[in-house]
């Protein structure tokens, strides 16, 4: 309990007393050890015995974290200067924790940032605009790659970085959407593919030049072209003319790919061509039925699964009438009736399919009708009543029922889909947590009864249950992955999950409820900290303000950091923070609590 309550134990004698006459329970060398250290500088003024004991162990005495200590180095009041003063080891993380925070949308590196009220207003944007230009000279390239990556830095820096040699400046110069017109021009006629590949796919870049850049020589710089959301359907047309036939199936998935160029695609020889052409949400209902006739049997599964497919299409495809016999087969069935687009009456009509896989779809389909997964849950296929079970469409008295029910020997299962099923009564989920046996399913009734309570009022079943099915398809030894992920890859995982930021933002918090911070290391460890900032949505937005508090706690200065200044977090665990031992965390919760007009103590 030391690292959740540093002040009683560092200021209680006995405690040191007690460790001075057993020296051999003084943790030193573990990971642990250090973590366990790590959570105690938290605390900040450290007792006079407990800081010596710090300064004379050759295991602390150098590190980082007793370095950043406010009673090593004092306080950091002009912030902008103290990083021209850090050394490139801490500088690093520093400027990649601000990048990392500057996806908010009041980030500080576009503030003056300090924690001094002596300081004038323009005092802090010239020592800001100061260090910014030292930053992008300095002569560590991951420094210098940072600013290039910056949203928030002025164009007139980014500018003056177009000469940098390193190859990883010059393509976050590329990416970056603030990076001046003129700047993107001249990087387009880098000799560096690579280099072209970037502009390519950067949104600002002028037609002008898109255009030259769709006739490169180098085939992955018309594919990353083809990444560029913005790009004019006049160019899409030509490259749908490109002798590659890669390049020409990218233009059969590009969102902006109109309809015509489509129909020109659905003619090509290309298989997977004609394939993403009946998969995409643009393609005129006229060339899907063309298409229902393909040769190809992927090419006509992916007709059945086209959610604009008109139910008319549907209906036929699954009558077979456009290819015979040929187009009977089950597992074309199946993706006939899984289409989201369906008709009801066609669910309704096959229900009752001969073939139990067809069924197990419908009793899945979030459209079938309540009365119709009712009828089902008596169906001979055990199977198929599991699938019962999971649909958040059940009607609540047959999920209790079903809670009763044996599956014909696949309990386990049928108890595991009622577990995940947000639509399961509270009452049932409890007693699943608390007597099912399966840890699967224990664990995963404890998980949805809790994201009951979180939502509350603003629970909406078809959208969470939309999400959670998409959270729970991946096992890991028999659980969820998601309950074997670390905290960054949970929160990864959310980011990229389809869904409103409520709803995620409250499984994450969920999730947190099993967060052990008094041994989380970094927050986003698994990979550098660049290359977090590099992704489309870290999923830094969805950590809560219960989150927050809980990471508050966590023994890693940066972790702390990140609380300290993210939008979300409490003005109560602010000024908590803003008491922290490290000069750093200290500082910008401080300068964050200003930022938002909150009252941080200083004191």
């Amino acid at each position: 309990m030391a690292w959740q309550f540093p002040q009683e134990f560092l200021h209680n004698p006995v405690v040191f007393l007690y460790l001075l006459a057993h020296p051999e329970l003084m943790p030193t060398n573990r990971p642990t050890d250090h973590l366990f250290w790590e959570g105690l500088l938290r605390a900040a003024p450290l007792p006079p015995p407990w800081w010596d004991w710090f300064c004379k162990q050759p295991g602390y005495a150098d590190t980082e974290m007793l370095r950043l200590h406010i009673q090593c180095n004092g306080e950091v009041d002009d912030f902008w200067r103290a990083l021209q003063a850090e050394s490139a080891p801490t500088l690093l993380p520093l400027i990649e924790l601000l990048v990392l925070e500057e996806r908010q949308a009041s980030a500080l590196l576009a503030a003056p940032t300090s924690v001094s009220l002596s300081q004038s207003e323009n005092a802090l944007e010239i020592a800001r605009e100061e260090t910014l230009w030292w930053l992008a000279c300095h002569p560590q390239t991951q420094i210098r790659t940072l600013i290039a990556s910056s949203t928030r830095v002025p164009t007139e820096i980014l500018a003056s970085m177009v000469q940098d040699l390193a190859w990883d400046v010059r393509r976050e110069l590329a990416c970056n959407q603030r990076t001046p017109v003129e700047v993107l021009v001249s990087l387009s006629r880098h000799a560096d593919a690579s280099t072209r590949s970037r502009v390519a796919e950067n949104e600002h870049v002028p037609v002008e030049t898109l255009y030259v850049l769709a006739q490169d020589r180098e085939r992955f710089v018309r594919e990353a072209l083809l990444k560029n959301k913005q790009l004019p359907t006049e160019i899409l047309a030509r490259m749908a003319q490109d002798r590659d036939e890669e390049i020409r199936r990218q233009v059969a998935s590009h969102p902006r790919t109109s309809a015509d160029i489509l129909g020109m695609l659905a003619q090509d020889r290309d298989e997977a061509v004609r394939r993403r052409v009946a998969s995409h949400p643009q393609t005129s209902a006229d060339v899907l039925w063309i298409l229902a006739w393909d040769k190809s049997l992927e090419v006509r599964v992916a007709v059945a699964e086209n959610e604009l497919a008109p139910a008319a299409l549907l209906e036929a495809l699954m009558k077979g009438e456009t290819l015979g016999e040929t187009l009977g087969e089950i597992h074309f069935k199946m993706n006939v009736v899984g289409n989201l687009r369906v008709s009801v009456s066609l669910l309704r009509r096959h229900a009752q399919h001969e073939d139990q896989n067809v069924r197990r779809v419908i009793a899945e389909h979030p459209q079938t009708p309540p009365e119709i997964l009712s009828q089902m849950c008596q169906d001979r296929d055990p199977f198929v009543q599991i699938a019962v079970a999971g649909n958040w469409q059940t009607p609540v008295d047959v999920l209790r029922t079903l809670a009763q029910h044996e599956f014909e020997g696949l309990k386990r299962w049928g108890l595991e889909a009622l577990a995940q099923n947000i639509q399961t009564p509270f009452e049932v989920l409890q007693t699943l947590a608390q007597k099912t046996q399966h840890g699967p399913t224990r664990w995963s009734a404890t998980f949805v009864s809790r994201l009951q309570v979180e939502l509350g009022e603003h629970l909406d079943r078809e959208e969470v249950g939309t999400i959670l099915k998409d959270l729970f398809r991946t096992k890991r030894v028999d659980y969820p992955a998601i309950k074997e992920d670390s905290p960054e890859q949970q929160i990864l995982t959310l980011a990229l999950l389809k869904g409103s930021t409520l709803v995620r933002r409250a499984i994450l918090t969920v999730l947190a409820t099993e967060w052990d911070v008094s041994t989380m290391g970094e927050l986003y460890e698994s990979h550098p900290y660049s290359w977090w900032v590099g992704q489309p949505d870290t999923g830094f937005n969805l950590l809560s303000p219960e989150v927050l508090q809980k990471l508050a706690l966590a023994p890693k200065w940066k972790v702390r950091f990140l609380v300290a200044s993210h939008e979300q977090t409490s003005e109560l665990t602010r000024q908590c923070l803003s008491q922290d031992g490290n000069r750093y965390v200290r500082a910008i919760a401080r300068a964050k609590a200003a930022h938002m007009g909150e009252s941080a103590s200083s004191e």
